[in-house]
């Protein structure tokens, strides 16, 4: 790059890249011929003259283009552009034999890199911090740029003192200040989100106390208006609960008396049922008459009506048998008189009859036969007793002859006799006696029947009755359900109205006890909310000493950390004007007592001394060399990464006598 094409190229070489003596030789040659002799073979020198010729050509135009002259063309560009750096520590063993074994390397310009002065410091901090947020004027921005610098100078001065009278070196190089100026930002840039984070919480805090204060206020006013309508509700549910009682009291005795009433209307019931069944009874028993005298109208044909009407002078069992028809019937008959009558052969006196003056004439109607079977049907309930008696001289027969006081051993209107004499006599005869019969019988049923039509009537009254008082009682029991539903309503409205305003005595309660005990908390808050600005301009200054203390400090011992720390830095700080706190912890301003705390159950030591070192091991941006002859940071470190180290011990532990020690290394940086 730097012969054939004419690029600017920079070899840097280091202590670190000398991997052999020989290696010197090269350089050695290189500074001091322009060449390594026996670098390129033959076809390599005249590749490197060929791809050289047109620049040679361009810029030599006069010379000759031949081997000679353009190998040493590719020489003087290749010396022109190719530039060796040699970073070589003065302080490494072998560097005065390398110096006389190699005098082309080193009788070339050597810079000696001196520690940088504090101007330059000042410069470096000022270009890296100057775009880099910080809550702080201009004035005091300055006095940053300046301290930092002079705190480099001041470890670097106290390296020499510790040197003398500890016969320890320490050493402080430029990237021990870089590091302080990165630290610094990114520990700034946290403790500013922390106070900033602090700063809201408190202000949420004080924010919530307010609102919690004002909400018991407004709890306040709201149990009173609970409290009112609570004992509007009382009120409402005490009326309607004595409203409730009287309507329930009301219902109570309406149910009492329809109670009353259906029993006795059940009474009368059973009562009616009793008579009904007596009735029909009675009526059954009557009934059979009624059958016989209407069968006795069917066996009736009108042939036998009409042989009736052709007979001129029919038999006295047949003309008495229509005396009995008339009577029956309640139609006219003769006078009474004593008259003979033949009958079964035997003449007794007996009534005169009345066929030839009415009998006849009823015959020749043509209905006679039907009016009969109507009256039978319709009319039977108007024969009374005294039709009945006037039948009786026709019907009444006794066995006993001396109780027996007709002219016959036999009755009248006997229907064998009847049945000789014609088929429709017979018919006749039975028909008078059954319906006879029938009234005798009836005349026991009819009162009944009557006694239980009225009975009937007085249950259906009763029955209506009932049924109006049990509509009533429906009514008031609705009435009276409607009122228990309305109290029911009441009495979950205050209950509820009870639940919310205990529940809000209770969030009282419990606020007022929260603001109680946290009334010193919200004067604390309240002083901090105040003092969060100042904390954010002393934090410059703050985060200045802390830095300093963990870049500059891990090598010294407890007296030179308090000497830099509380003599040099603060009194720097206090010379420069730098903000930061008066009495500042280091240790609590870097880590927490909670991290303190799980350090030591992970094996710290709980000293000063050990705390220390255990933030600078964590904190600082560069690798820690731990000088541990007792072990505990080695205990400390395997228990604190634990998890780590199991996830795979042998990247995560070796020796220096390890063969991989090398490799580890490298891979445990590349992660």
């Amino acid at each position: 790059r730097a012969g054939q094409r004419g690029d600017n190229v920079t070899f840097i070489v280091t202590d670190q890249d000398l991997k052999h003596e020989g290696f010197l030789e090269y350089l050695n040659g290189i500074l001091s011929t322009g060449e390594v002799v026996g670098l390129f073979q033959k076809e390599d020198r005249d590749t490197v003259c060929g791809e050289v010729r047109n620049d040679f050509i361009k810029d030599q135009p006069g010379s000759e283009d031949n081997f000679i002259n353009l190998y040493a063309y590719f020489l003087s560009r290749l010396r022109d552009n190719m530039h060796v750096v040699l970073c070589f520590s003065p302080l490494h063993p072998r560097f005065s034999v390398r110096a006389q074994m190699f005098p082309g390397v080193f009788s070339v310009n050597i810079d000696w890199f001196m520690p940088w002065p504090e101007d330059a410091l000042v410069a470096v901090s000022a270009n890296f911090l100057g775009d880099f947020h910080i809550d702080t004027t201009d004035e005091h921005r300055q006095c940053l740029y300046h301290i930092m610098g002079s705190f480099q100078k001041t470890v670097r001065n106290m390296c020499s003192t510790y040197l003398s009278r500890m016969r320890k070196h320490v050493y402080v190089t430029p990237r021990s200040y870089l590091c302080l100026i990165e630290y610094y930002q990114q520990l700034y840039r946290a403790k500013y989100d922390e106070v900033n984070l602090l700063e809201k919480s408190v202000v949420i805090g004080l924010q919530k106390l307010l609102e919690a204060a004002q909400s018991v206020e407004k709890m306040k006013t709201d149990i009173v208006a609970q409290e009112r309508a609570l004992t509007v509700e009382e009120e409402k549910t005490n009326r309607l609960l004595i409203k409730v009682q009287s309507e329930k009291g009301k219902a109570e005795k309406k149910a009492a008396d329809v109670g009353l009433q259906k029993r006795a209307c059940e009474e009368q019931t059973a009562a009616i049922q009793c008579d009904k069944e007596e009735a029909n009874r009675d009526l059954n028993n009557a009934l059979p008459h009624l059958y016989e005298a209407t069968n006795a109208c069917q066996s009736i044909r009108d042939k036998d009506i009409a042989e009736l009407k052709q007979t001129k002078n029919p038999v006295d069992i047949v003309r008495l048998t229509f005396d009995g028809v008339l009577l029956l019937r309640s139609m006219r008959v003769m006078e009474v008189k004593w008259q003979t009558r033949l009958i079964n052969r035997s003449t007794q006196p007996f009534i005169r009859d009345s066929f030839d003056e009415v009998t006849r004439g009823m015959l020749a109607e043509m209905g006679f036969l039907r009016e009969l079977k109507l009256f039978a049907e319709k009319s039977r309930d108007s024969i009374n007793d005294e039709t009945c008696e006037l039948l009786e001289p026709y019907l009444r027969y006794d066995p006993d002859s001396s109780r027996n006081w007709g002219p016959w051993n036999h009755p009248v209107l006997d229907q064998a006799l009847a049945r000789k004499a014609n088929v429709a006599a017979e018919g006749l005869c039975k028909f008078v006696g059954a319906m006879v019969m029938y009234h005798n019988a009836s005349k026991i049923v009819k009162p009944k029947i009557n006694h239980l039509k009225r009975q009937e009537a007085k249950l259906a009254r009763a029955k209506q009755e009932l049924a109006a008082a049990e509509a009533e009682l429906n009514k008031v029991n609705q009435e009276a359900a409607e009122l228990g539903e309305q109290l029911q309503q009441a009495i979950n409205m205050k209950t509820l109205h009870e639940a919310n305003a205990q529940a809000m005595k209770r969030r009282m309660e419990a606020a007022n006890r929260l603001l109680n005990g946290l009334s010193a908390e919200n004067t604390r808050w309240t002083e901090d909310a105040k003092n969060f600005a100042t904390r954010r301009l002393r934090l410059v200054g703050d985060v200045a000493l802390a830095c300093a203390f963990v870049t500059y400090c891990g090598p010294f011992n407890s007296e030179f950390r308090d000497k830099l720390t509380n003599e040099q830095f603060r009194g720097e700080m206090l010379r420069q004007r730098l903000p930061a706190s008066e009495h500042l912890n280091l240790v609590k301003f870097l880590v927490d007592e909670g991290t303190v705390g799980e350090w030591s159950l992970a094996g710290l030591p709980s000293d000063d001394l050990s705390v220390q070192n255990g933030i600078m091991v964590t904190k600082s941006l560069r690798y820690p060399l731990m000088i541990d002859p007792q072990g505990q940071a080695l205990t400390w470190i395997k228990t604190k990464e634990v998890e780590r180290i199991s996830r795979d011990p042998a990247s995560c532990i070796t020796t220096l006598s390890s063969k991989m020690l090398k490799e580890k290394i490298e891979i445990t940086l590349s992660e």
